[in-house]
């Protein structure tokens, strides 16, 4: 068995990755790749091969991060324009500190994209251990289609989630200007856009700002509505990206550890079907010792006899999958003498390391994009269910705050979620290692798999930030503290 480790300082960056893929079978990692493609975070080898093409790619971002400064400007002078209501300032909040969010989340793609592309190229360059048993390797291509079918899912399901609240958002202001305009008939001046407040002219926009010209006439309010559209579709483009790129390689290393569980229940399996064949053995042998010779015995046992005498020798190194490269050297605790079942022991340490170390250069990425997500996440929620309780608003209006709090939940929920699946999986290797049939084997055999058993004890996990490690439980403490803070704005809204 040859199994890679991967090593994160020895892998390719960005620059001229698109023409050092790794080719692999599986294409493990191809749809997380066409993600950064279309976030405009890597371009493609086409692209890349065209000076035009690259500089046109690489202006989308300063030109959409200069108009999202334009709009946040405005959104922090409707902040402070209209700070006395209540309702108003917590409608351009959620809009203002889920921009925060987004943008923030697309310049962290930009920042962590080389280490994120070394991690791509880590998986599609080892996505299976290589090994000579090809049932076990079956077992292992199969869990990581597995894994490759859950992330196409879950991608779709972030994407629906996320885009179906903008498309809301971005068609609300119109449907109003359709309906108010109908209402209004003949008597609305066609430069003019009709206002429903005097204080409030900004029903038909996609949020509230405060800008110094006047948003009612055309071609202003046209300029400033294909702005926000913009600004807003590019803020869910890099929600969108960070979401799916982020939790799918949290799919894949939980993964991982199920390929090293799958390992461990093989050599169980391996050791029990040896152990019955010792058994045939021993009674075949009685039988032999029962007898003056074997002549004694008919054909049919002395064939068998031959057969399970030699398919149970413990120093044939083909009663396990052991690959012909194989090096044992895990800290002097055993040598070079080891036997078949020992060598396979040790890949299975290896497979076992290589998840635990995936997962922490995984977790050394993701930790500061998980904590600001998920504080942003409560204040958005918090907002979006005052709204939803607070406001009078048309059936659309309700449908639009409502979409906007399952895209929240939604996103908080996949994290802690996949959080406590990683954890959880991680444990059952524990499991799988002691099962196996260990007390008939060598002491060194009971060395190392107490060595795994120990390790495993500790499991894998991610964390936000320093401050916490992500699991189900935190998404009940979510819920909780949100609704802490929506009481307290409920206390505020009452007379």
């Amino acid at each position: 068995m040859s199994f890679k480790m991967g090593n994160l300082d020895n892998q390719t960056t960005t620059k001229g990755v698109e023409d050092k893929l790794s080719p692999n079978e599986l294409k493990v990692m191809s749809l997380n790749r066409m993600v950064l493609h279309l976030s405009f975070t890597v371009p493609t080898k086409t692209i890349s091969a065209s000076t035009f093409k690259s500089g046109l790619y690489y202006l989308f971002t300063p030109c959409v991060f200069v108009l999202y400064a334009l709009v946040l400007t405005a959104q922090i002078l409707g902040v402070y324009q209209y700070w006395g209501d209540l309702d108003v300032t917590m409608e351009n909040l959620f809009l203002t500190t889920g921009f925060v969010m987004c943008y923030w989340e697309g310049a962290y793609l930009k920042i962590k994209r080389d280490q994120i592309w070394k991690l791509f190229d880590r998986v599609d360059s080892s996505p299976v251990p290589d090994i000579s048993n090809s049932a076990l390797s079956e077992t292992h291509k199969k869990i990581v289609k597995e894994a490759q079918s859950s992330c196409m899912k879950l991608s779709w399901f972030i994407f629906l989630s996320v885009n179906v609240g903008t498309l809301m958002w971005a068609v609300f202001p119109l449907v109003n200007l359709l309906v108010h305009s109908l209402s209004e008939g003949e008597n609305t001046d066609e430069d003019t856009i009709p206002q429903q407040s005097e204080y409030k002219p900004w029903p038909y926009l996609m949020y509230i700002i405060w800008v110094p010209y006047d948003t009612t006439t055309m071609p202003m309010y046209a300029v400033t509505y294909i702005v926000q559209v913009i600004v807003y579709f590019a803020a869910s483009l890099y929600n969108t990206s960070s979401n799916i790129v982020f939790l799918n390689l949290v799919l894949h290393a939980t993964a991982k550890f199920k390929v090293v569980e799958s390992s461990f229940l093989s050599m169980g399996e391996m050791m029990s079907a040896n152990k019955d064949e010792d058994d045939k053995l021993e009674q075949i042998t009685a039988t032999l010792e029962c007898h003056s010779g074997k002549e004694t015995l008919v054909d049919e046992d002395f064939v068998k006899y031959n057969q399970l005498q030699s398919r149970t020798s413990v120093t044939d190194p083909n009663n396990y999958p052991v690959g012909n490269d194989l090096q044992l050297c895990l800290d002097g605790v055993f040598n070079s003498e080891c036997s078949g079942i020992e060598d396979f022991l040790v890949e299975c340490i290896k497979q076992h390391q290589d998840a635990i170390d995936f997962t922490r250069h995984l977790n050394h990425i993701v930790s500061p994009w998980i904590a600001f997500a998920l504080l942003i996440h409560q204040l958005l929620l918090v907002a979006e269910v005052f709204q939803l309780a607070t406001t009078a608003g048309t059936g659309f209006a309700i449908l639009k705050h409502f979409m906007s709090i399952i895209g929240v939940l939604s996103q908080s929920l996949l994290l802690c979620w996949l959080g406590e699946r990683l954890i959880q999986q991680s444990l059952r290797v524990k499991t799988a290692a002691y099962d196996c049939n260990w007390y008939g084997q060598s002491t060194m055999f009971k060395r190392l798999l107490l060595m795994v058993i120990k390790r495993a004890q500790d499991p894998a996990k991610f964390s936000a930030g320093s401050f916490f490690d992500i699991n189900i439980e935190k998404f009940d403490h979510i819920l909780r503290r949100a609704y802490s803070y929506y009481a307290v704005l409920r206390k505020m809204k009452e007379p």
